[in-house]
């Protein structure tokens, strides 16, 4: 039977073994094994020990380092431990356990995963059965072999993998307490000497370990959850997979309840020292494998647990095993005074049976059930390298592959097997902006092609440096290569990398300074590059905004992306003083005219989503920072864009904007005093158009008009119309271009009104404070002035209007401590936006409701409301009639 049994583990472990592509774990043990006891060089693997690789580079002198090949030493090795775990198994708890246990081990996914792979975490399970064998030999029989052969196992663990050191734990625990506990102080004293020899045997590896784990890890939390994921990790050996597939999760679930069953009969009817022994592994060992990923701070995956699943195994079949009854001794009769003991027994044999034949069933299906969840989607497979390497094998000479994290070894593998042509230009992680820029553009002289790999496995560029970078000094968008784990991007015919500074002026958000801004300008995007720092330290991730204006002050590009360190760590995890860099690419819309055009830069979090507060001499200046003006050069047109066209005049077709033109059926509705902004994109074929069109909207008994300025040497252009909806507009409103006697409709609105209110509410506290051309602040109200500290409150405002504005005049609230700095804020228009200054009336009433949120957490005691207007596109305060360009609000406010 157990031969039969290997035979299915066998051909189990062999099937589709050369499927997936050697990835980038396996590449390491490959390289290692070239050269297993060169320690430091590249190619070698730094943070694992060398016995496997030793093994292994036997392994491919005799067979070759063909990826099938390699994994056989794997398989061999896998189909080793079901063996060893059904004589383990025999030699403590008898046949029929044997059976089972070899039976689960071989239907185990774990077991069958890593006999899959390249790597050392085979061996593992397999010492860890063998050290149990001799732990239960050295208990029982203390003999001098029995030592010697324990210390060398316990040994070799140690240099096989790093996850030796649960299992030597676990070990060293199990030991030195059944010592104490017999009280034998003998073999105590030897067990301890012998171990400080290995410990010095140890040391020369142990000093070369540095810490794995970096802030972007997120280690498991100590709650059941983690242990139903470690339970579902021994069932699938595939991180993606725990969780993930509703019939294994119920298999899983099923066999735990067995498994518990099972613990029980062993405790009852199994208990012995060697029962006790399986059971202690079975615990310890993930429990001390928990610890060290809790205190490496590295992320969780089933592969860490991989040594602890045969004892696991072995105490599920012990169990079952306890269900069996004893066998008559051979040549016993039968007499009447048996005869009700024999049925009994018979019939347990029958329970037992089918107690068996369940559970092979089940492990059957869980590990078949894996088997097809493996295969069934490329997510639960190696990432593809062999795919990205097939690509690269087509590149010339002269081009080039940027690996963003310095060495990939499976690329390395295909390289030499495929014959890579192309140059492989490797930048380590960490390295300083200035130096990489410097290093690309020695690099990326007189190169056509050039691929920037991503994987998604290895945070190396989470900044974005590199698209932003090589997109700017390109003259076409990338073509993308995407495969599983893994994305290429190629750039074609990259330019010079000569970034052009804006601005050197330190900006202060109060948190962070911007100490300078440069960009990359040569193609249809544009790189922005800003330098920060911190200073404050925040428990908040931040993101740099950058944005485009046009000669109206939109933003017509714009880029977010998140602000880390060289290391990737968001701001949360910086410390005071941290300086890094951010790159944001703005993509350039098709025909954006040949100008220049304003630069801004602002930041925000998830919690202040309206973006830190500039501060000039002491006073706050808007949340957003003008650093300086970039040239657009040429962008050259696309046929696709005429084809999607609406023809106008000869020789001229447009097409509208989305934000700006609806579909006909689409409800547009406009506010009185609302902006309307409108953006066309005009195509011709080269031909001159005689009359420029003009572009009206057009409401009841008023109308605006805006000539289309078009450029003969631009075939597409971008054009961009700025309307303002009157104040006292009402019913409908429609946008149309027309020019020689044509004129086409392409916007139908209404006009929504409001509901004037020209009767002065109750207010709680005036103030009439009057704001020159806008209007007057009449009073305001506050909902609470015990104000707590970190929740936000609202504050109204109440305004009785005197003019229509031409400006959209936003309104800026502050909350300051004793020493006028501000604590919470809100920057917004009248009514969020609902009621712009632009569509007010004269002697109306506006009720205007602000949230103010906390943007410090450290401070309690009186505090101090103001406000004002400001122009957003200018940064420019509106001034009171006393001249002043803020109002103290009459309120007493207390923070607690």
């Amino acid at each position: 039977m157990l031969i039969g049994i290997l035979l299915i583990a066998f051909g189990l472990r062999l099937y589709n073994l050369g499927a997936q592509s050697l990835w980038h774990d396996e590449a390491w043990s490959v390289f290692s094994a070239y050269h297993p006891l060169a320690s430091g060089g590249q190619g070698t693997d730094p943070n694992a020990p060398p016995l496997f690789y030793i093994t292994l580079g036997l392994w491919q002198h005799l067979v070759g380092d063909g990826v099938w090949a390699m994994r056989c030493w794997s398989a061999l090795l896998g189909l080793i431990a079901v063996a060893v775990t059904g004589g383990v198994t025999r030699r403590l708890a008898g046949r029929c356990a044997a059976t089972g246990a070899a039976l689960l081990a071989a239907f185990s996914p774990m077991l069958w995963v890593y006999s899959q792979e390249i790597r050392a975490y085979v061996v593992m399970p397999l010492l860890a059965l063998i050290l149990l064998a001799q732990t239960d030999q050295l208990l029982r029989a203390p003999t001098r072999r029995t030592w010697m052969w324990l210390l060398l196992t316990e040994i070799s663990t140690l240099y096989t993998h790093n996850l030796g050191v649960p299992i030597v734990a676990w070990l060293n625990l199990t030991l030195i307490a059944v010592w104490v506990w017999r009280r034998d102080g003998r073999h105590l004293r030897i067990w301890l000497t012998a171990q400080i020899g290995l410990a010095l045997l140890y040391l020369p590896w142990l000093i070369t370990q540095r810490p794995t784990g970096t802030p972007l890890n997120t280690p498991p939390s100590l709650n059941l959850a983690t242990f139903w994921n470690i339970w579902q990790a021994y069932f699938t050996g595939i991180n993606t997979l725990v969780g993930a597939d509703t019939i294994l999760i119920a298999l899983t679930a099923i066999f735990g309840l067995i498994a518990v069953f099972a613990l029980g009969l062993v405790l009852i009817r199994q208990r012995t020292t060697r029962t006790l022994l399986v059971l202690s592994q079975a615990i310890l060992i993930p429990i001390f494998e928990l610890a060290i990923i809790l205190a490496a701070h590295i992320d969780f995956h089933p592969r860490y647990f991989v040594a602890g699943i045969p004892a696991a195994l072995m105490l599920v079949a012990i169990g079952v095993a306890a269900l069996t009854p004893t066998p008559l001794p051979q040549g016993e009769g039968l007499p009447n005074a048996r005869f009700p003991l024999y049925l009994r027994e018979r019939g347990q044999g029958v329970r037992a049976y089918l107690a068996w034949g369940a559970i092979a069933l089940l492990a059957a299906a869980i590990g078949l059930r894996a088997v097809y969840m493996t295969y069934s989607s490329p997510i639960y497979q190696h990432d593809d390298f062999r795919a990205i390497a097939e690509r690269y094998a087509g590149l010339s000479a002269d081009d080039a592959i940027i690996i963003p994290y310095g060495w990939e070894p499976t690329l390395d593998y295909y390289r030499q097997k495929m014959g890579f042509r192309a140059r492989v230009i490797g930048i380590p992680l960490h390295t300083d902006t200035d130096a990489i820029l410097a290093q690309l553009g020695d690099s990326l002289k007189n190169t056509h092609h050039v691929e920037v790999l991503t994987w998604y496995q290895l945070p190396a560029d989470l900044r974005g440096l590199y698209p932003c970078v090589l997109s700017a000094i390109s003259a076409e968008s990338p073509d993308s290569f995407t495969v599983n784990g893994l994305t290429t991007l190629r750039y074609t015919d990259p330019g010079v990398i000569q970034p052009a500074a804006l601005s050197s002026d330190p900006i202060s958000f109060g948190t962070f300074t911007v100490n300078g801004t440069r960009v990359l300008a040569s193609g249809a995007s544009i790189c922005a590059i800003t330098d920060w720092t911190l200073h404050q330290a925040t428990a908040e991730s931040f993101r740099v905004s950058v944005r485009l204006q046009n000669p109206f002050g939109w933003d017509f590009t714009t880029s977010d992306s998140d602000l880390r360190d060289s290391a990737g760590a968001a701001t949360s995890l910086w410390k005071v003083g941290a300086e890094s860099v951010a790159f944001n690419l703005l993509k350039l819309p098709i025909g954006t005219p040949k100008a220049s055009y304003l630069l801004t830069v602002g930041i925000y979090s998830p919690t202040r989503p309206g973006g830190l507060t500039i501060s000039k001499n002491g006073a706050v200046a808007g949340t957003v920072a003008t650093v300086g003006a970039v040239s657009v050069p040429d962008i050259a047109a696309t046929s696709d864009l005429f084809a999607g066209a609406t023809p106008f005049l000869p020789h001229l077709r447009y097409q509208c904007d989305p934000g700006t033109c609806q579909s006909r059926l689409a409800a547009c509705t406009l506010a009185p005093g609302q902006p309307f902004r409108v953006t066309l994109l005009w195509l011709s074929d080269g031909i001159p158009v005689d009359t420029p069109p003009v572009i009206t909207l057009r409401g009841t008994n008023w109308e605006q008009h805006v000539s289309a300025t078009l450029s003969s040497d631009q075939r597409v252009l971008l054009n961009w119309y700025s309307f303002t909806v009157p104040a006292d507009a009402t019913g409908h409103t429609q946008l149309m271009v027309s020019a020689s006697g044509k004129t086409e409709v392409i916007q139908d609105c209404t006009i929504s009104g409001f509901d004037h209110i020209y009767t002065e509410p109750t207010i709680q506290n005036p103030v009439g404070a009057a704001f020159f051309g806008v209007g007057t602040l009449v009073g305001v109200e506050l909902d609470k002035t015990q104000i707590d500290l970190g929740k936000p409150f609202t504050l109204t405002l109440y305004w009785k209007a005197r003019f229509t504005t031409s400006v959209n005049y936003k309104v800026f609230t502050h909350l300051l401590d004793a020493n006028g700095q501000v604590i919470a804020q809100n920057d917004s228009p009248p009514v969020n936006g609902d009621r712009p200054t632009t569509g007010w009336l004269n002697g109306e009433y506006i009720r205007d409701p602000h949230m103010l949120m906390f943007i410090r957490s450290d401070y309690t005691g009186a505090a101090t409301l103001e406000m004002g207007l400001y122009d957003p596109a200018s940064g420019g305060r509106v001034t009171l009639s006393d001249g002043s360009d803020h109002v103290t609000l009459p309120i007493q406010v207390s923070v607690r």
